[in-house]
């Protein structure tokens, strides 16, 4: 027994310092959840020269609102918990560090299904519970006989502090499938994340299912149709390198010089030091009902194309992505909230006219 009991104040201990909670902090939060703790015996604790009675547990865990069963579960290495990180300094699956995506997010990102445009949406709920945080995701896929089908996800959410990622882990047992999110994350100030950008590595929609990563957007408050049609273009993979057609680019420029006349001197300037280059492209499967090689052949042809191709050798959403989406999703939440505002306005004059 007495060595349960040391093997459990040890590892509150462990866990305490890996948050980064100090003796002084924790004996006032012990004070404050209503179950105090003595100074000495909470230094006898931490020196390890005392094991923890039941009491002291019960308040060290309200206090903070670490699970007790964190503590006295016994782990068996051929059934451990893929999500269980309590021995780790750096990943996290529960405490204060996730609280700021506590609540429920809109989820928007473009089909994944080739030659569909549309955009999809879904709700995404974080529940904090004692030893872990709770996804429940509930996408959207369209309607059928005026009726809307959706897919129901479950799963957790795991922070890196190290790396400064969060990953979102869903599962859907029905039609059999994982996803992944990753999002970029920091220890916010603010109460929570208002808005996020995330990369989501799944398989696509439609019949010809195969891997894909593809952009979305977290964003607390839902969007309407207006907004979500601006932010169709922002949702699309292109990153710090901008490639513009050049005959799209001959007509862009006109429309620019006209709505931005009181820049025009620097939007030729900046047309001047673009890296300006030529590009044939080709289709894979055109290349491959087109040539009549081999198997070994067309593999060795498409070596050398690569080797000569020109594309990104990764895609990085960066903080300039997330402040970027983060303000352009501001300015059409309150452009069209000002709309709302202005319509209701000239409607309560009209009636009282």
């Amino acid at each position: 027994m007495k060595d349960f009991e040391a093997d459990v104040t040890s590892k509150v201990v462990r866990e305490i310092n890996r948050r980064g909670i100090k003796q002084s902090q924790l004996l006032k939060l012990c004070e404050e959840a209503g179950m105090p703790v003595s100074q000495p015996d909470m230094s006898k604790i931490f020196c390890g020269k005392k094991a923890m009675n039941l009491y002291q547990l019960a308040s060290v865990c309200k206090a903070t609102g670490i699970s007790a069963d964190s503590f006295l579960y016994q782990k068996k290495q051929d059934n451990e918990d893929f999500f269980d990180f309590h021995d780790s300094e750096q990943l996290f699956s529960s405490g204060k560090l996730l609280d700021c995506y506590r609540g429920r997010f809109h989820l928007y990102y473009l089909s994944t299904a080739i030659g569909e445009e549309r955009m999809l949406h879904g709700i995404l709920d974080v529940q904090g519970e004692e030893a872990f945080f709770l996804l429940n995701f509930l996408l959207n896929v369209g309607e059928d006989d005026s009726q809307k089908l959706t897919k129901k996800y479950c799963g957790r959410i795991a922070v890196s502090l190290r790396l400064g990622a969060a990953y979102l882990i869903l599962k859907s047992e029905e039609i059999g499938e994982l996803s992944m999110i990753c999002l970029r994350h920091r220890n916010y100030s603010i109460r929570e994340v208002e808005c996020r950008a995330g990369l989501v590595l799944t398989m696509s929609a439609g019949e010809a299912k195969s891997p894909v990563a593809h952009r979305c957007l977290l964003v607390r408050e839902e969007l309407n149709t207006e907004t979500l049609e601006e932010l169709r273009l922002w949702l699309q993979m292109i990153g710090e390198d901008i490639r513009v057609e050049k005959g799209k680019l001959e007509r862009l420029s006109v429309e620019l010089q006209r709505e931005f006349s009181e820049y025009a001197d620097e939007l030729e300037r900046i047309q001047r030091l673009a890296v300006k280059k030529e590009y044939l492209e080709f289709d894979v499967e055109m290349l491959r009902r087109q040539l009549s090689m081999n198997r070994k052949d067309f593999s060795e042809f498409l070596s050398k194309l690569y080797s000569a191709a020109s594309a990104p050798r990764n895609y990085r959403i960066t903080q300039t992505d997330d402040i970027r989406i983060y303000e352009k999703v501001s300015e059409l939440i309150d452009r069209s909230a000002e709309g709302k505002s202005q319509y209701r306005n000239s409607h309560h004059m009209a009636r009282s006219e």
